[in-house]
């Protein structure tokens, strides 16, 4: 109780001061950490709201002061140790990747499994066209989607990565993310038509499923690049 409160004060401070917060932020940052980890959160959305209104508000400022995306940045850190719940994974092997995906698709694999490897084919419905989910690599396909954007299964940041991502929820499984692909693919016929139409490069594509949105991104040749849940549940490497 008294660190609810304790926290409740701190949030209430940080949404009209600067250097509190930043002596906070600067407070609990783990200087010992040398295992890269990401730390994945979920907060209210009602905090959230309030959160993104508080930024709107505070579009200009003088020069002297810090941006408001800092403050955004610091409110948010706040809200998280107040309304929202965090937990750390460790950073897996790609072989470990590798050897969960030929588990799972034991049946719809070939004998000799390589990167390109089909999982599946997933019909763009009402046209004569299809993408193909790969087995892939860090860089694309089912493996890329695992190691880069699902906590159980994340190998780390490779090169030119960010330092945040948005993370699938950890009870999700490889066959629903097949369903997710399937689904964004077919959400409108403006999804369908992009995929169709793209002949210079990786196309986005947004849509809902289960009432959150994602991103599906397909190149040219049809292949699903990459699938990732589009501003929600973000994680932060650490």
């Amino acid at each position: 109780m008294f660190r609810k409160k304790f926290l409740s004060v701190l949030l209430c401070v940080t949404l009209f001061t600067v250097s509190v917060p930043q002596a906070f932020a600067s407070g609990v940052e783990d200087q010992n950490l040398k295992k890269e980890r990401i730390v994945t959160e979920e907060i209210k959305n009602d905090t959230l709201e309030i959160l993104e209104n508080s930024r709107e508000s505070n579009n200009v400022q003088p020069q002297n002061e810090v941006r408001p995306a800092n403050i955004f940045r610091i409110i948010m850190q706040a809200a998280r140790l107040l309304y929202g719940t965090s937990k750390t994974y460790a950073k897996v092997t790609e072989a470990y990747v590798e050897k969960a995906i030929e588990n799972e698709f034991e049946a719809e694999l070939p004998f000799l499994v390589t990167r390109y490897s089909t999982i599946k084919d997933i019909w763009l419905i009402g046209t004569s066209d299809y993408i193909e989910l790969k087995f892939g690599t860090q860089d694309g396909g089912m493996e890329h989607i695992m190691s880069k954007h699902h906590p159980k299964y994340w190998t780390g940041l490779g090169y030119k990565a960010v330092q945040q991502n948005s993370f699938f929820y950890e009870t999700t499984s490889m066959r629903d993310i097949v369903s997710i692909i399937a689904t964004v693919a077919n959400y409108s016929e403006s999804n369908k038509k992009a995929i169709r139409a793209n002949t210079s490069g990786p196309v986005a594509v947004d849509g809902l499923y289960d009432g959150k949105k994602y991103r599906l991104v397909v190149n040219s040749d049809y292949e699903v690049v990459t699938l990732y849940p589009y501003g929600w549940n973000i994680a932060e490497s650490e």
